[in-house]
């Protein structure tokens, strides 16, 4: 504990500590004290954001692990490489990781490590989208948990196995998933996670509109905060009321429960929840067609999302900007606030396109990885057949010999023929790939010029309504002048789009497809 705090209040004092150790322990040629201070030195980077360094300090860790067959820490390394890839959105060389983890762990029986990694390995797919796959994952969890007789890990592992039933958008299994973990944690006497689970429950129940039992979980979640005093779970409980309490309209109620929340957020400094609560006042000012007051929330919410710099937030936030502004009539300032709001969406399209290519490149490792698993499956059998032998008589061994070489002669023939089969299929696919690579890029390059056109053309709709609003001829011309400089845009980008085929067509014809993407 007394490490950790040395960890995360001052890293300057336990890098000192830390160098000092490692420094005896070389002198002294304590290998596993080497190892210990490497392991050290990487963490005090990692939480520093110091990825790249703390790598470094890891892999020299876990080379002295494997050199001591110290499986332990051998494990324990494996799974802070895989933090460190996936900080640096490198999932599936953190999936390797983790999965290299994993393995040891359930050979050394050690169900609670492994109930951690199947978590892991799951966010993994999660944060990508694949939930269908995160659902895999934690099931299999869940049955090793089962096994392992550890009521903790099979609660936990339900309550992430209901978020992805969740996320699929199956609120009536996330839900009975979520239960089960929750009378686990009642059972073992888990109180803060019991607490936890019945703000999940709470917030299926709303995606239900089956607003009096969310608003049982939320008060039961409040109940457990406060006998607990735990500020961050009480700041959560208040939400959750009052998110309940805005679905029904009931906005004085609520915003009684988001001011309360608010504070205790601001206490523990908690910017992520701080934003998000301000964009939640700002709905419901909006609701009560308070616009002022809302663009001040949206205003506050999105200077934190840029402070923690959360794409998601500061989209969320220039839209809501954009529909206050032209609810205020201030049609400028909405203009440019939809324009922000679209080129954050067009960068988070193509991450989310990127992360697609990270998963079907993922997936193929591991069936590659698989494969490779079931030859040497295969291999391992044959000698085991060859040692049985083995202890026949010669006379036996002869003819057995005789029988298995000629037994081997057709399962060769045979796997050449499959070995040829499938090189053929892998230069299919391959090619498939490149196609589908070139047809990115094409659609990459058309994409942001007809972005544009659909964007000016979506805003110069909602400037001819006010253009026909209009009552004064200041406001006509106004919104007059906008539509000519948007229609200009649209020009501007559509022959943008055009040269751009053109070009494309060109290098085509002369066989140099490939130089038009590298110049770009």
């Amino acid at each position: 504990m007394q490490r950790n705090l040395i960890l995360c209040k001052n890293p300057d004092t336990a890098t000192i500590i830390a160098k000092h150790g490692l420094q005896l322990s070389e002198q002294i040629d304590y290998k596993k004290g080497v190892a210990k201070g490497n392991y050290v030195f990487g963490g005090i980077n990692y939480k520093q954001g110091n990825y790249n360094e703390a790598e470094i300090f890891y892999k020299k860790s876990l080379a002295i692990e494997k050199e001591l067959e110290n499986k332990d820490g051998i494990a324990t390394t494996y799974l802070t490489l895989g933090n460190v890839s996936f900080m640096r959105g490198n999932f599936p060389e953190s999936m390797k990781y983790y999965y290299d983890a994993l393995k040891i762990r359930e050979a050394m029986g050690d169900v609670a490590q492994s109930i951690n990694l199947y978590v892991n390995i799951g966010n993994i797919y999660g944060v990508q989208g694949n939930h269908s796959e995160a659902l895999k994952v934690y099931l299999r969890g869940i049955k090793v948990s089962e096994k392992g007789k550890n009521k903790k890990g099979v609660a936990v592992l339900k309550s992430w196995a209901g978020g992805a039933y969740s996320e699929m958008g199956n609120h009536i299994a996330a839900i009975k998933m979520k239960t089960e973990g929750l009378k686990i944690f009642e059972e073992i006497k888990d109180r803060r996670n019991t607490a936890a689970a019945h703000s999940v429950i709470g917030r299926e129940y709303i995606a239900l509109k089956s607003y009096d039992s969310a608003m049982a979980h939320c008060k039961l979640q409040l109940a457990i905060a406060k006998e607990l005093d735990d500020p961050g779970e009480l700041a959560d409980a208040l939400e959750c009321v009052g998110n309940t309490l805005f679905l029904q309209s009931k906005f004085n109620e609520a915003s009684k429960n988001y001011t309360e929340a608010l504070k205790i957020y601001q206490q523990l400094n908690d910017k992520h929840n701080i934003s998000d609560l301000h964009f939640m006042m700002g709905d419901l000012n909006f609701k009560q067609n308070d616009f002022a007051a809302a663009k001040t929330n949206y205003q506050k919410g999105l200077s934190l999302a840029k402070e923690i710099n959360s794409l998601d937030a500061m989209q969320q936030g220039y839209f809501n900007l954009a529909k206050t502004d032209s609810a205020l009539s201030d049609f400028k300032s909405a203009f440019e606030n939809r324009g922000l709001y679209m080129a954050i969406k067009d960068s988070m399209f193509n991450t989310e396109k990127s992360k697609k290519i990270n998963t079907m490149q993922m997936q193929y490792d591991f069936d590659k990885k698989e494969s490779i698993a079931r030859q040497e499956a295969k291999n391992k059998l044959r000698v085991q057949r060859i040692y049985t032998i083995g202890g026949l008589s010669v006379l036996l061994i002869v003819t057995i010999l005789l029988i298995f070489v000629f037994r081997n002669y057709r399962k060769q023939k045979h796997a050449n023929e499959v070995l040829t089969h499938t090189q053929n299929k892998l230069i299919a696919t391959e090619k498939m790939a490149a196609f589908g690579i070139m047809a990115s890029r094409v659609a990459h390059e058309i994409q942001n010029p007809l972005n544009f056109v659909n964007n000016f053309s979506e805003i110069n709709n909602e400037l001819v309504d006010d253009f026909l609003k209009s009552k004064t001829e200041v406001d006509k011309q106004e919104a007059a002048i906008a539509l000519k400089e948007n229609s200009a845009k649209i020009n501007l980008h559509g022959k943008r789009a055009e040269a751009i085929v053109t070009e494309l067509q060109k290098h085509i014809g002369a066989g140099t497809a490939h130089e038009f993407f590298e110049e770009k």
